[in-house]
């Protein structure tokens, strides 16, 4: 796995594979809308019958590094989503692993995996030896922190026993905990994805809780705020010149983003992990990140969004020219209630009117 790339490889018996508390964690609606959770669970709660080839799992992990230090932005996007998408460059050295594997041992079975497949990287890369699982339910690499991407090969080769497992080495820190502005986290170790910022801003593809969109900050694709204040982070080193280097053309400012179009949204995120939550859900975003920045100039640019055909894209526009400029804005929505034909649309103009009464 190194000679493919990877930082980091460590492997366990599949058999070793357990996630006892997932079933608990979906029941309580943790999950949100990721349908594909639900999908997963019966693989996940029996991962040998799921893949009898399987006889073990090699983690590989590649470290992309912190985030640099860069001045204040009003649109802020996940720091491991601004280069190339991972999935495609993970995947691909994955590949090159499994065929240097088959090359000096004919004949063994392979298949991988990068995220959004039936089982959890980063349990596996805890059962692997690689690290521990902290309070913010990310994996922590002890000398090397979170900005890690994670990868799977599973194979028919047999492996005894399982490495020993990290401690897990939190201690009495909070401060993924307390940061969180929308309180993602009911209890240590336990996130709910539903008021977690990169769930609400890529996962949810629908009307973003009202009560919600003011803690989401400026932030218009993921969020770091859990990993940023990570003491384990310390020992990250910086991002490197590579596929995963920042892309210049992503370090725009909201008046920027407002004038993106559909058609240019497929060029400006080619290849980039961006592109899952489509330009729709995106612009809703930065219409939400607009209506919590204390610029009133951002008014005139956010009012033609509250004429768009797209029902999800008037509503957030509403919402953040009632906080923009409120008084400015009523009479204007006055005038949309009364043309107003969608009733989502329709209730969070009554809900503006009322808060600006």
């Amino acid at each position: 796995m190194q000679a493919a790339g990877f930082h980091l490889a460590a492997s366990f018996p599949l058999a070793a594979l357990q996630e006892p508390h997932l079933q608990g964690w979906m029941d309580a609606g943790y999950a949100g809308e990721l349908e594909w959770m639900q999908r997963h669970a019966r693989t996940r709660s029996n991962p040998v019958a799921a893949f009898p080839r399987t006889k073990t799992v090699t983690v590989g992990l590649f470290e992309f590094g912190a985030p640099e230090a860069l001045p204040p932005n009003e649109a802020r996007i996940a720091h491991y989503a601004q280069g190339t998408d991972y999935h495609l460059v993970i995947k691909d050295m994955l590949r090159v692993a499994a065929a240097q594997l088959v090359a000096q041992v004919p004949g063994v079975w392979t298949r991988t995996f990068v995220d959004a497949d039936p089982l959890n990287e980063k349990r596996c890369a805890e059962l692997a030896g690689l690290g521990f699982i902290g309070k913010h339910t990310n994996l922590i690499v002890p000398d090397r922190g979170s900005w890690c991407f994670l990868g799977l090969l599973l194979t028919s080769l047999v492996v005894e026993d399982s490495p020993p497992p990290q401690p897990e080495r939190c201690g009495s820190c909070t401060a993924c905990l307390d940061i969180c502005p929308t309180k993602a986290f009911p209890q240590p170790f336990v996130l709910d994805a539903r008021r977690c910022i990169s769930y609400l801003s890529i996962e949810l593809r629908g009307v973003i809780p009202r009560e919600l969109r003011a803690l989401m900050g400026s932030w218009i694709f993921g969020c770091d705020l859990c990993l940023d204040v990570c003491p384990w982070n310390r020992f990250a080193r910086q991002t490197e010149a590579g596929p995963f280097a920042p892309r210049p053309v992503l370090r725009q400012d909201l008046p920027q983003w407002l004038r993106l179009t559909a058609e240019e949204f497929d060029v400006v995120f080619r290849d980039s992990a961006m592109l899952r939550t489509g330009w729709r859900a995106f612009m809703r975003n930065v219409l939400v990140a607009c209506g919590n920045q204390d610029d009133a100039t951002l008014y005139e640019m956010v009012l033609p969004w509250s004429k768009h055909p797209d029902a999800l894209l008037r509503l957030h526009a509403h919402w953040a020219l009632g906080r923009l400029a409120p008084a400015e804005a009523r009479l204007w929505q006055q005038e949309c209630a009364n043309a107003e034909t969608d009733a989502a649309v329709l209730e969070e103009l009554q809900l503006t009117l009322k808060e600006t009464a």
